[in-house]
């Protein structure tokens, strides 16, 4: 799993948690305004935490999410 304390990571602009097995990501993902791609392709992710919707109204260019269990829609206004 990954650790909400990811969002200290402040600065960082890409993400790659790709291969990992992830069921869940914590909501502590929203906060981190820099990021500009995150990839989460093939894990078991079944459900984005809202919060992941504040990203696409900074500087969030990429969301990757394919091969994953998403029961529902990604939340917020991902384009």
């Amino acid at each position: 799993e990954v650790p909400p304390e990811i969002a200290l990571l402040s600065t960082l602009t890409h993400i790659d948690l790709s291969h990992n097995k992830l069921r869940t990501l914590p909501t502590s993902i929203g906060v981190m305004t820099s990021l500009t791609l995150l990839y989460l392709n093939n894990n078991n992710i079944t459900r984005l935490p809202i919060e992941i919707g504040h990203l696409s109204s900074t500087v969030l260019r990429r969301l990757a999410i394919s091969h994953n269990k998403l029961e529902t829609p990604p939340p917020g206004p991902l384009t």
